[in-house]
């Protein structure tokens, strides 16, 4: 046999090919490698600007049932490792940023912690369990995502830094059928339907668009067995809300009057318009007195949460200024003969040696007619 010089080609048999190359087929799935990076990102942008509107005060309801469904399908679809979760986080920033602003008033440093170190962290807490769930393990997004973006709600809700606002369920609030689930599951029930729905949208989504042998198969799945279960889920709940509207008897209660002020909670340093504690208070206690001259029948009288800085407990009132103040806002209140019930300071101090030096409560007061010393109730969370 006659040896090959170096670089010499080995004469191929008729019909071999030269290279054996084995070239991958572009699943439906792995079309964001076509779309590009900024596709994806403005496929998953489209949930933050459908969020916009979501809750109050707009509060535009059938937003959540699609809000999340362009998200979802950036998580199918991105073949990129980390991309996904660095475009969830992004969309989490961008939404705790936008629905969390009014924080930036009292404290911008913490507005921005708050958004960007913690809240936002739970996007793509949620985006690993739906993508891995999905793509590894077939499981469509109409059972993902209601079981995954649920649990990370409650998650949210009960820990050491527990934040149970936007919540998905919270956006239904002009929908009274909607609600009435919350009395069997709370508002995670209503995020739970929400969810299935915003699932059942993404996975007819990725069917449609999927290869075009799959496309007619998996849009028969979705057609025959996501869609019918997902609408009994939702016609069953707002059925339910139906019949706990019309089932509710009433009985008359006490006549309340609710007094709300037009003051800044927080007034910048050196605001010349800002009004002071003795003007907030005046103008509270003469609504207060046009409240019961309005209604003489009246019962209860309730104050905002902070309706002027000021301390109530027994323990902060051995404090001369606070002891005059208290005495001054209780002779005014008792003229009423109203239960009234208000929002204020509550400090108290602990034995020396000990740490906190004093504990300090957001409180809710109540005064019954004749009676100087109120309840009181601390918020503990």
């Amino acid at each position: 046999m006659k040896p090959r010089r170096a670089g010499q080609r080995k004469p191929r048999r008729q019909g071999e090919l030269a290279e054996s190359v084995r070239v991958p087929e572009r699943s439906g799935d792995d079309c964001a490698d076509v779309i590009g990076p900024w596709r994806v990102l403005g496929v998953a942008g489209l949930s933050f600007v459908l969020s916009l509107p979501l809750f109050a005060p707009l509060s535009w309801w059938p937003l959540g049932y699609v809000v999340f469904a362009p998200c979802l399908v950036t998580l199918a679809v991105d073949p990129r490792r980390r991309r996904p979760f660095v475009v969830s986080y992004l969309l989490g920033a961008a939404f705790f940023l936008f629905h969390f602003r009014w924080l930036y008033d009292t404290t911008p440093e913490g507005y921005v912690a708050a958004s960007l170190l913690y809240l936002a962290v739970f996007f793509p807490l949620a985006a690993w369990p739906i993508r891995h769930l999905h793509r590894r393990r077939g499981i469509p997004m109409v059972v993902t995502f209601p079981v995954v973006w649920t649990g990370i709600e409650v998650l949210r809700a009960y820990n050491p830094l527990a934040f149970p606002w936007f919540l998905l369920g919270h956006s239904q609030i002009r929908c009274l059928p909607m609600l009435q689930v919350a009395d069997l599951a709370g508002v995670y029930g209503i995020t739970f339907v929400l969810a299935a729905v915003n699932g059942l949208l993404a996975d007819a989504a990725l069917a449609a668009r999927s290869g075009q042998p799959v496309r007619a198969v998996r849009l028969r799945g979705v057609l025959r067995i996501e869609m019918p279960a997902v609408a009994v889920l939702v016609v069953a709940t707002f059925a339910y809300g139906e019949y706990r509207l019309r089932q509710g008897r009433f009985a008359d209660g006490p006549l309340t009057a609710v007094l709300q002020g037009d003051f800044l909670l927080q007034a910048m340093p050196n605001d010349p318009n800002a009004a002071s504690d003795e003007e907030k208070q005046d103008a509270y206690l003469a609504l207060m007195a046009q409240a019961v001259a309005d209604a003489p029948d009246l019962d209860m009288v309730v104050f905002p949460e902070t309706p002027w800085a000021m301390y109530l407990n027994r323990e902060k009132r051995y404090i001369p200024f606070w002891q005059r103040a208290h005495q001054n806002w209780v002779r005014r209140a008792s003229q009423t003969g109203k239960s009234i019930v208000i929002g204020a300071m509550a400090e108290v101090p602990q034995p020396k040696g000990r740490y906190p030096a004093e504990y300090r409560y957001n409180s809710a007061y109540l005064y019954a007619p004749g009676d100087p010393e109120p309840q009181r109730y601390d918020k503990i969370h």
